[in-house]
């Protein structure tokens, strides 16, 4: 996908992308005490964030490390992150709005990292992450299997069909081939969603659009409504892949 359009569809998610969580039993916290058990520790240390969004892992991050910078394609999302940080009193994060692969990154970082983005798709975006790293490169990705039932349907109605997106299967190949132990460690996630109507169709038209098929709003509308007369509720089930890289 052509990096303007990406920009513009992320931009567009951003309304309705989650924020920062600070509750005890957010995904931040819980991959964060994942981390530290694997031996990643973030105290003192300068992290990158590639792909970083609204700010979900890299705040939680940024409490604990001397500094981290954020970069992204969505302005849209970088500035829901800044609004979140400073709600926060974190004052140790910067961002910077871009394609990952053009941007001219050349600061010194102990820790590069990137969680559930599509930053990183080709070998050379993987190498150049790898090298902006000094002591560790942390990837979590999708996994090998995704289940949601509502939005099945919806590309179904579609003539289309819900895909797994780029994640830890093929980095690990990227990775391996430039010469890093990357076995991803897989686990199992459960996404709930709980919107409107109204929300809820523009959610599965974006999901079908950024698919790669052209949506009919009529379609997923009788859909969402021959199942819901007000709240939308629908789960996704979805494998991560972690892969952590010792520089």
């Amino acid at each position: 996908m052509q990096k303007n359009k990406q920009a513009h569809f992320w931009n567009k998610k951003a309304k309705s992308y989650p924020v920062y969580d600070k509750s005890e039993n957010s995904s931040a916290k819980k991959l964060l005490k994942k981390l530290k058990e694997r031996g990643v520790e973030f105290g003192g240390k300068r992290v990158l964030d590639i792909g970083c969004g609204t700010g979900r892992v890299s705040i939680e991050v940024a409490k604990l490390a001397k500094s981290v910078h954020g970069v992204d394609v969505s302005q849209e999302m970088l500035s829901l992150l800044e609004s979140s940080a400073q709600a926060e009193g974190v004052k140790n994060m910067s961002v910077e709005c871009g394609d990952f692969g053009s941007l001219p990154l050349c600061g010194e970082y102990d820790i590069v990292m990137a969680t559930m983005t599509p930053a990183l798709q080709s070998i050379g975006e993987f190498e150049k992450a790898i090298s902006l790293a000094k002591e560790r490169f942390v990837y979590v990705g999708w996994g090998r299997t995704r289940s949601a039932p509502l939005l099945e349907r919806a590309f179904g109605l579609h003539g289309g069909k819900l895909h797994l997106p780029f994640g830890a299967p093929g980095a690990s190949e990227f990775l391996r081939e430039i010469g890093f132990d990357a076995e991803p460690e897989y686990g199992e996630e459960v996404w709930e969603h709980e919107t409107s109507i109204e929300e809820a169709i523009e959610e599965m038209c974006w999901h079908i659009e950024i698919g790669g098929v052209t949506p009919d709003r009529a379609i997923v509308e009788k859909l969402l409504k021959s199942e819901y007369t007000d709240r939308v509720k629908h789960s996704h089930t979805l494998e991560t892949g972690l892969i952590i890289c010792k520089i």
